[in-house]
């Protein structure tokens, strides 16, 4: 039986990503919704490495703060994070 992908059958087992609007004046977080994922994987002996890339619709008149969210199992890590707005991009620093 398979694990649905945004609900963790265990700490073991990786969920989906998503970003999550903050409401302006709230704690509330609302979904954002994802347009596209594009997953490209490399293996060489023990190690595997994969690229993840999203799309995501903004689908409010303004712009958001948002938090991504990307669990990962306990023995993987993230490398590097690069984010695109409009033309802008965000290198994200990983230490």
């Amino acid at each position: 039986m398979l694990a649905s992908p945004s609900a963790p059958a265990d700490d073991s087992t990786p969920g989906c990503g998503a970003l999550l609007a903050i409401a302006p004046g709230e704690e509330k977080q609302i979904p954002v919704p994802l347009k596209h994922t594009d997953v490209k994987a490399a293996i060489a002996a023990y190690v595997a490495t994969v690229d993840v890339t999203q799309q995501y619709h903004n689908p409010f008149d303004r712009k958001i703060e948002a938090v991504y969210v990307f669990p990962l199992p306990a023995n993987a890590a993230v490398n590097e994070f690069l984010m695109t707005i409009g033309e802008g991009k965000i290198h994200g620093i990983i230490s």
